[in-house]
């Protein structure tokens, strides 16, 4: 069976990075995530003045966390997933260039975290977006929390995650999680224009802005803070609610949770 992939290609100076795994509508797994952060890592500023992250084909940017990796139960704050997607992310906010996220079809759980993660997000009328940790019975990392909630702002943010309902296009734009939507047939285009123009200004000038308003928007959380929120993390995959969750979304069905 396909485990998926990352595929990378540069043109003209814009590196494109592409969730390949078409057979889950591009899931992600830890090999995949771990892949994505080297591809980061070892960019080569004098190549690379931007980089575009996309999904392969028109049905997803990316469909989530591969369910089939997710723990049956206990100990979730350290599984090999969530510890992958962390470093993910990480490595898009810490790239040394702008990181563009073109969004087709659709974008669920760490999908979304990745898109965030990016400085830039451009969207296909065929959004569909949603956050459901709180439907599988999941407490969110405090840091993909404090990114939606930095982005989207906070009761957005909110909404997101408590209902996790998938969103479109429109609550996208409204609540400025992208930054433009355009007819899926043209989103390629338009994301390929606006990176070469990104990438055609002076790359110091670039560079120098990125790294203050990285800085602005860091969210510090004290080691006691991080100790509880783990704590929270633990607690919630080894509930009833959690199997419960997974459950039933395996088995498309409306989940029945009882608060232990």
């Amino acid at each position: 069976m396909n485990q998926g992939r990352v595929i990378e290609r540069l043109e003209d100076q814009v590196l494109w990075l592409e969730i390949d795994n078409p057979e889950r509508r591009n899931a992600v797994n830890p090999a995949m995530l771990d892949a994505l952060s080297a591809m980061i890592e070892r960019v080569d500023q004098a190549q690379v003045r931007c980089i575009v992250l996309t999904g392969a084909g028109d049905r997803a940017f990316c469909s989530g966390y591969d369910l089939s990796g997710l723990p049956e139960q206990g100990d979730g704050d350290t599984f090999a997933g969530a510890e992958a997607l962390r470093r993910a992310c990480d490595a898009l906010m810490a790239a040394p260039v702008p990181v563009i996220a073109a969004l087709q079809g659709a974008c669920f759980g760490a999908g979304g975290e990745l898109a965030v993660s990016c400085d830039l997000r451009y969207a296909a009328d065929s959004l569909k977006m949603a956050m459901p940790p709180a439907r599988l019975g999941i407490i969110y990392d405090e840091a993909g929390l404090a990114r939606f909630a930095q982005v989207v702002g906070d009761a957005a943010a909110r909404e997101l995650f408590f209902r996790g309902r998938p969103v479109d296009a429109v609550w996208a734009d409204r609540n400025r999680f992208v930054q433009g939507v355009f007819p899926a047939a043209e989103l390629h285009e338009a994301v390929d224009a606006i990176a070469r123009e990104i990438a055609s200004n002076a790359p110091l000038a670039i560079r120098g802005m990125k790294a203050i308003l990285d800085a602005a928007r860091t969210t510090q959380f004290s080691e006691q803070e991080h100790v509880r929120f783990r704590q929270l993390r633990r607690s919630a995959f080894a509930s009833e609610d959690y199997r419960e969750g997974v459950a039933a979304m395996q088995e498309k069905r409306a989940p029945e949770f009882r608060g232990r």
